[in-house]
């Protein structure tokens, strides 16, 4: 098979490959792709924030087991979610770092490569234009000669490449009625105002165990603003660690909006924890179960109560 070599060079932005046919114009269409939806929608062509990278595949067997809210690896592969190969170097980062709160290095992409069964020659040649890439996008950053540190903007872009199968539901076709162009987004919106509301059946759970403090006082002990995302998340943190459950059902979230007289409960409480599921990652489900992740956790424990209502 014959081999190619191409190098383009984008005012300070340089993309350089060399291998076999297929795997170049393959590297090329997803540099491209990666070049027109993260620099040139910007005013200023800056070179993109990339994705970050991982540490050591065999410290966490992250091809077998998942963690909190976070699909195993091995279905990333299977779904094929990251679209360039800066996605995918971000992916083994984030997953082989803990969920980007330890240090990777170079070593541990590579072992990524490995386990996933995606290693090639010209993908590893090419290795450290992405890790540039991802430097200059402050996606990552190095923190000593051998060792790379995950910023917040790259984990912003591994929750919407993990996320990224919701976009593929929504349609674009449009449709004339009337004369009126009607998209298939309008036409859902369209048939949800009209769907009726899921009434949910309040399931008990005890709010003032033995010994220990009652759903009220760590309610206002943590005291978390109107939001609903805030005060789902101090009643789930409850249940697992001071009630030690597993899990909570919808039912628990409402029983404890009813227990603790608070108003503005959402009219589609399911909905409202799935959006927190989806946009934060701060709850998961596991065997039909919702939970609060390590995330969610660290939130509560970390940022409630605010600093302004604790004064």
């Amino acid at each position: 098979m014959a081999n190619l070599k191409l190098k383009l060079k984008i005012n300070g932005l340089e993309f350089e490959i060399e291998g076999e046919d297929i795997t170049v114009k393959e590297e090329f269409s997803n540099f491209k792709s990666f070049i027109s939806s993260d620099i040139l929608s910007k005013t200023n062509i800056i070179v993109p924030p990339m994705l970050d990278a991982p540490k050591k595949i065999d410290e966490i067997d992250v091809f077998t087991d998942g963690i909190d809210d976070f699909p195993v690896l091995t279905e990333v592969v299977k779904k094929d979610l990251p679209k360039s190969e800066p996605e995918w170097v971000l992916l083994y980062a984030f997953y082989t770092s803990a969920y980007g709160e330890n240090t990777f290095s170079i070593q541990n992409i590579k072992d990524g490569y490995e386990s996933s069964k995606r290693k090639n020659a010209s993908r590893l040649a090419n290795l450290s234009n992405n890790i540039k890439q991802l430097l200059n996008g402050n996606y990552i950053k190095m923190l000593n000669d051998t060792d790379y540190i995950f910023l917040e903007e790259g984990k912003k872009k591994v929750s919407i490449i993990l996320n990224s199968t919701k976009l593929k539901n929504s349609s674009k076709k449009t449709v004339v009625k009337n004369g009126n162009r009607i998209s298939e987004k309008q036409k859902t919106n369209k048939t949800n105002k009209t769907s009726k509301r899921i009434d949910i059946k309040s399931e008990n759970f005890e709010i003032h165990p033995e010994g220990k403090t009652s759903l009220e006082n760590f309610f206002k002990e943590k005291n978390p603003n109107d939001t609903a995302r805030e005060r789902i998340l101090v009643i789930a943190y409850y249940i697992k660690n001071i009630l030690v459950q597993s899990g909570f059902t919808d039912g628990n979230i409402e029983f404890a909006y009813r227990a603790l007289s608070l108003k503005n409960k959402p009219i589609h409480l399911r909905q409202v924890i799935t959006n927190i599921k989806n946009d934060h990652m701060e709850i998961g489900i596991d065997n039909d179960l919702w939970i609060i992740t390590r995330i969610g956790e660290k939130f509560v424990d970390e940022k409630l109560p605010h600093h302004e209502k604790s004064k």
